[in-house]
């Protein structure tokens, strides 16, 4: 079953669906000309349902919080800023400490990190479902977006349709017959006077069109941001903290590759230190040798 395509139609008598055609009638039918409340209330349910979403939209607007989640993301990469610079000082330090206590001050600077981090990640992922939650209700609002500007589409072209009635059939008529009765006269009058309520009528109905109209880039660029900061989130979670985390194993080995170079350092120089005093003590002995075979 395929789904319901939603798209804006400016209906006209060349495109009316055929299951709209009776409906438009029926609307035709509501205008009452004799009656000034019939006009009034033309189409106005549908200004109302426009009105009434136009609301819903500024309330999703208002309990969106996506400022929290930009703020948590910019604490998060601080957070993982300040370890880096803690691992690069740790391993990197010319301070002489012992490798020991360089390595249990990097392993504290993860884990108070980590506590920081990972609270961060609870509230990120909740933001994300919201935001997610949001993009989904605010498509729904979209599509009724939709279908309330093609109600009032319809509306218009009703409208438009008893007006033109009006002033190429029923005005023709009662002016030819207002010249001989008085009132013929005022019914010509009154019926000016409906064609001209009725032309307000449709003109305000195209202006509530416009601003649901205007309704639907709105919503787009609503769910654009919303989008933009899903990925954000998703990504700080699936690429960042992991390689956070393997700055960590990558620090850790680093410190131990230095550890191993000191200590190889240490026997290159001890050994070097004892060849040298071997040989001193070698070269001692044989002159020491040479000088007591020479004695007579």
């Amino acid at each position: 079953m395929s789904e319901e395509k939603h798209e804006v139609i400016e209906y006209t008598q060349d495109n009316l669906p055929e299951e709209k055609r009776e409906e438009l009638v029926k609307l035709k039918g509501t205008i009452d000309l004799l009656d000034s409340n019939s006009i009034i209330s033309y189409g106005a349910a549908a200004q109302t349902k426009t009105a009434d979403f136009v609301e819903s939209i500024l309330k999703t607007t208002r309990t969106k919080d996506a400022g929290a989640a930009g703020n948590l993301l910019t604490e998060l990469m601080d957070n993982l800023e300040k370890f880096s610079s803690d691992a690069a000082g740790n391993i990197f330090s010319k301070i002489f400490s012992s490798a020991k206590k360089r390595l249990e001050k990097l392993k504290q600077s993860f884990q108070t990190v980590e506590g920081s981090i990972d609270t961060i990640v609870d509230s990120l992922q909740e933001h994300k479902t919201q935001l997610m939650n949001n993009t989904a209700m605010l498509d729904k609002l979209y599509e009724k977006n939709v279908d309330y500007i093609n109600e009032l589409n319809l509306y218009i072209l009703a409208g438009e349709e008893k007006l033109a009635d009006i002033n190429n059939t029923i005005l023709p008529e009662l002016k030819g017959r207002s010249d001989v009765d008085q009132l013929e006269a005022q019914q010509y009058r009154d019926m000016i006077d409906a064609a001209d309520r009725l032309d307000k009528k449709i003109h305000d109905l195209k202006l509530t069109r416009t601003v649901s109209l205007q309704s639907l880039p709105q919503i787009r660029l609503q769910q654009g941001g919303n989008n933009l900061l899903i990925d954000k989130i998703h990504s700080s979670i699936v690429n960042a903290i992991p390689l956070w985390k393997s700055q960590l194993v990558i620090a850790l080995g680093l410190a131990q590759t230095n550890d191993a170079l000191q200590a190889q350092k240490a026997v290159s120089d001890t050994t070097n230190k004892l060849l040298r005093q071997n040989s001193e003590m070698l070269k001692q002995t044989t002159i020491e040798t040479a000088k007591e075979s020479e004695r007579s």
